[in-house]
């Protein structure tokens, strides 16, 4: 197959294959602006339906980033016998934990008492793939400091601060980042050039026959979280009343990007090798219950649907979020106690320090755009971001 002759799957499968079409009844191009096939490998009157002889595509007619996919170590030979099922591996998944914490106490004297905790708690998670692209990395490290000191007033009163700091990084990686943009190296153009990206387009097909490459969601995966946090707690005892009073300040910093389709995806189907059949408009439409097998259209580089995501999502969120409570348990009775309180709490809405976030407002027939600041809303967005405004 990987040279053009696609005879046994004909065989196997029952359906000859067809020279794709260049155009439909009425004139219309079946390809994009700026893609084509080298002369003499469609056919260009919808009318006519060629079939390919022997059921082989010459090589000139195989798409060169294909030949050169096929052709590489991301798609290994096969190593048992048959057109399916053929290529049989081990593979494997490690996982490497390591925790650790400390403390200290340290009484200052009998009224005022230190401790501090630290605790870090890192693991890294390797999976490999019969398909050499479709390995994982994960890596998760998380950090914790914590500061108490308690003071105890007098008998009758304790207050106790705090300060506590988490950091949290997690990194979910393929194999391939930070060291070969396979999408560039076979030659498809447009992917990401950011190193975490890099790696193997997806190649699908919808009749089961294609699956290469490397999966296009979850991955990269980034998140780095910064939480710092400062309370305060007062305790008084009273009489019948005890009363506790605290407020709580925290500054959340978080660092996110999630790429999906940064290397391409292609959805592959039997339809362009098929024969073709004129629809009374002067569209055409397949008839794949005669012929067409994804594997050609795949060969000549034929997609229904190409996805890719551009640009890089990166988000970098701030807010101080803060809370503060008041209560009361009021022991009227020894068999009947009542407790109230107020608390209050106030989590903003998240700042990105970059004002790159926007906010999408449907709520009339034109959608419109809502950034924080003034001025354009669509600033800065490039070329590459459209925006329909016909209400229609």
């Amino acid at each position: 197959m990987r040279t053009g002759d696609l005879s046994e799957y004909v065989n196997d499968q029952g359906t000859p294959i067809y020279m794709p079409h260049s155009v439909d009844a009425n004139g219309d191009p079946l390809f994009y602006s700026g893609n084509s096939l080298p002369a003499g490998c469609y056919v260009s009157d919808p009318n006519t339906n060629v079939e390919w002889a022997n059921s082989i595509i010459p090589q000139n007619c195989i798409d060169p980033a294909v030949a050169k996919f096929l052709a590489s170590p991301y798609v290994p030979e096969p190593n048992a016998p048959g057109l399916y099922g053929n290529l049989i591996t081990t593979s494997r998944a490690d996982t490497d934990y390591d925790q650790g914490s400390g403390r200290l106490d340290y009484v200052i004297n009998p009224t005022n008492m230190l401790w501090g905790r630290y605790s870090y708690g890192r693991e890294k998670d390797r999976s490999t793939d019969p398909l050499p692209t479709r390995g994982m990395r994960d890596d998760t490290i998380t950090q914790t400091v914590n500061l108490n000191w308690t003071w105890t007033i007098n008998p009758h009163m304790v207050n106790a601060a705090q300060a506590h700091y988490l950091r949290f990084n997690a990194a979910n990686y393929g194999v391939s980042a930070f060291k070969t943009n396979v999408a560039a190296e076979i030659g498809i153009p447009g992917t990401s050039n950011i190193p975490a990206d890099w790696g193997a387009p997806d190649f699908e097909s919808d009749d089961g026959l294609i699956s290469l490459g490397e999966d296009q969601i979850g991955h990269p995966v980034v998140n780095i979280d910064n939480v710092y946090e400062y309370t305060d707690n007062l305790s008084v005892s009273r009489g019948r009343h005890f009363i506790q009073a605290g407020a709580s300040f925290r500054r959340e910093q978080l660092k996110v990007f999630s790429h999906n389709w940064p290397r391409g995806a292609f959805q592959i189907t039997p339809g362009p090798t098929a024969p073709a059949v004129v629809n009374p408009d002067g569209t055409i439409s397949y008839d794949t219950s005669s012929g067409g097998l994804s594997p050609a259209t795949f060969l000549l580089g034929i997609s229904d649907i190409s996805t890719l995501g551009v640009g890089d999502t990166t988000v970098h969120l701030r807010r101080w979020a803060q809370s503060y409570y008041i209560q009361d348990d009021w022991k009227i009775k020894p068999n009947l106690t009542i407790n109230i309180g107020l608390r209050y709490e106030y989590a903003p809405y998240w700042h990105d320090t970059n004002n790159m976030m926007v906010n999408l407002d449907l709520s009339g027939k034109i959608p419109e755009v809502i950034r924080a600041g003034s001025g354009d809303p669509y600033a800065g967005f490039g070329s590459g971001v459209l925006l329909d405004n016909d209400p229609n």
